[in-house]
Order: C-alpha cells, then sequence, then structure tokens
C-alpha cells in the first residue's frame, strides 16, 4: 500500500498522506479504522488527478468503465476467460458486460460476439484474454472499434525473450498509433 501511495505522489507532484510517515498525526487521529482515512484520502487524490489531468483522464476507462468487453470470454471451467467473465457477472459492475468469442452464441447466458466490432455499443474496456498469437488482430479491431482502455492478460511477451519482445513493441505501436 506505501509503495503505492509513493508511486501516486510521484505521479501527482503531491504529497499523499501514507501511514508509514511520521508526524502525520492529523490524519491518524481522525482515521476511524487503521489505514482507512488515507486509503479514501488517496483515492480522492488520484480522482482528482485523473479529471484534470488529460494524459490520466484516460485511466478512467479502465477504473471506472461504462461497457466492457471480455476478448476470449468462454464457458469452459477452469480457463482465464470463464473466470474473468464470471468474476464480472457476479460483482457490482452496474455497466454493459460483452462475452467476445467466435466459438460461442451464449457464455453464461449472455449473447455472444463474434468479435469486437461486431457489439453494437461503445466499449471503454476490453479485457483481452486470448492466446498471444491472437492479440494483435484483436488489439487491431480494439482500435478499429475506438476501444478506449485495453488490458491483455496474456504469457508470451518480453517475458519469453526476443520473440516475445518483438511482438510486445508491435502490439504498442499499433496502440501508440490510434491513441
Amino acid at each position: 500500500w506505501n509503495l503505492w501511495v509513493e508511486r501516486l505522489s510521484k505521479l501527482s507532484g503531491k504529497e499523499i498522506p501514507s501511514n508509514s510517515k511520521a508526524g502525520n498525526e492529523k490524519y491518524k487521529a481522525i482515521e476511524p479504522a487503521p489505514g482507512r482515512y488515507v486509503k479514501e484520502k488517496c483515492w480522492s487524490e488520484f480522482n482528482n488527478i485523473i479529471k484534470t489531468n488529460k494524459d490520466m483522464n484516460r485511466l478512467k476507462y479502465i477504473f471506472e468503465p461504462k461497457s466492457v468487453a471480455v476478448i476470449g470470454a468462454s464457458n469452459t471451467i477452469g480457463t482465464v476467460g470463464n473466470a474473468i467473465f464470471a468474476n464480472i457477472l457476479q460483482s457490482n459492475f452496474q455497466g454493459s458486460v460483452y462475452p467476445v468469442n467466435p466459438k460461442y452464441n451464449n457464455i453464461m447466458s449472455v449473447r455472444a460476439y463474434k468479435d469486437v466490432i461486431s457489439i453494437p455499443e461503445a466499449i471503454d474496456l476490453a479485457v483481452i484474454c486470448v492466446p498471444k498469437d491472437i492479440v494483435e488482430n484483436v488489439i487491431k479491431q480494439c482500435a478499429e472499434k475506438g476501444v478506449k482502455g485495453i488490458v491483455v492478460i496474456t504469457a508470451g511477451f518480453k517475458e519469453v525473450g526476443a520473440s516475445g519482445k518483438k511482438l510486445e513493441d508491435e502490439i504498442i505501436a499499433i496502440i501508440q498509433k490510434h491513441n
């Protein structure tokens, strides 16, 4: 937690209170539970940064999406796509959730789409959980669709060596081109 607060302080250029800093009695005195006030203050500060900084404003589509496409969602228990889609459905998320997988018509009783471009609504966040060989094509589709935020949950990029690093660089280039 304290590392996160430290990074946020650097990012914002402002000192954000942390439980680990001595002399912060002002926050400790009114803290209803250990860490709670500091976390609320930090989250409030983070939201202010997002609202006032043009580049940081883009993060709202990842942290507060109104619509999410889970690309690679699946009915197969034990797969990453199944777990992510199920977790979103079972959460208190109030937006639209779209499963994307060309193998299914429905996933967990929700209409599935063959690709992200087929989704009728604008998409704030795409959670991509497909094999690495497909990620580049999916990123291109997301760019064409105008998806505002992307999270890739796939192994096989720079952590596996030069070939994975090359693929990762190509994907980053696509994103930067459409940014």
